[in-house]
């Protein structure tokens, strides 16, 4: 079970990873635009951050939440009760929120190669 978990985690924050990468792309004029007016790199590396961290931590707490019904479905098949400790709250919102931070590094050092001036006016 912790292996299924691990290469979810894995798989999960990749596909953030790529997600983030991909907006970059599309919002490249957007954050041409903002630095052009003075904000600095490390504010819109804080937006990649924030982004990859609310991702990610509303998937854990819906996966818990789907995790804990279906383990209670199974269980009444078969007549033993769930049940949710705290240990496994903290540890899902925990991996949670490090998968985060780690997928949203690259994207985030991605930002400084943006120029304002291509971003503006190339295409």
């Amino acid at each position: 079970a912790v292996i299924i978990a691990l290469t979810g985690l894995i798989s999960g924050g990749i596909a953030v990873m790529n997600a983030l990468l991909l907006t970059i792309e599309e919002r490249k004029k957007e954050m041409g635009l903002y630095k052009f007016y003075g904000t600095r790199i490390r504010e819109l590396q804080y937006d990649i951050v924030y982004t990859a961290l609310i991702i990610c931590n509303s998937s854990g707490i819906v996966g818990l939440i789907l995790g804990t019904i279906a383990g209670s479905f199974i269980g009444s098949f078969i007549n033993v009760r769930a049940r949710v400790e705290f240990m496994s709250i903290f540890i899902t919102i925990t991996a949670s929120t490090i998968i985060g931070i780690i997928c949203s590094l690259y994207p985030a050092l991605r930002i400084k190669r943006v120029d304002a001036s291509e971003a503006i006016w190339g295409e």
